[in-house]
């Protein structure tokens, strides 16, 4: 916690950018216990620290559970999504593991939630990510409807 907490950024920002793999190593239950918050901050941190978190999220995300996961998802929306609020580096990384976002959240959840998110990062007015939540959209729904078929069958 207090490396996570350290005023030297460099501290924090290696911190940022092994936080995913801290917690493969370390399993689902401390991961949620001690390292969730650590990557909250990491979201809200400066854009050098930042970028840790965002470039490794959805390795990070696999790791936790999914009610944790759908938490963390608003945060990284909130901090992540806004083009008032974020460079547009974020959203590029943030579009670009939007397919392996719905390799592990529900199909519900990816309708609900991921479809709107690439919506309005279709919107953005940086063209590459625009471009990156576009192929992303199309894997998102097909991932949406082949799942709803086989709950029909």
């Amino acid at each position: 916690k207090r490396l996570v907490r350290d005023e030297r950024r460099a501290v924090r920002r290696v911190m940022s950018h092994s936080l995913h793999e801290l917690a493969r190593l370390l399993g689902t239950e401390i991961t949620e216990r001690d390292l969730v918050d650590a990557f909250n901050l990491f979201l809200r941190d400066l854009d050098d620290v930042k970028i840790g978190a965002v470039k490794h999220m959805a390795a990070f995300l696999k790791e936790i559970t999914e009610p944790i996961r759908e938490k963390c998802m608003k945060i990284i929306k909130d901090t992540c999504a806004n083009p008032k609020h974020s460079n547009w580096r974020f959203r590029l990384l943030l579009a670009k593991q939007i397919d392996d976002f719905v390799s592990f959240l529900s199909p519900v959840y990816s309708y609900d939630v991921i479809v709107p998110l690439c919506f309005e990062l279709i919107d953005d007015p940086v063209h590459l990510v625009g471009d990156s939540a576009c192929k992303a959209l199309g894997h998102v729904l097909v991932y949406c409807e082949d799942n709803n078929n086989r709950k029909a069958q």
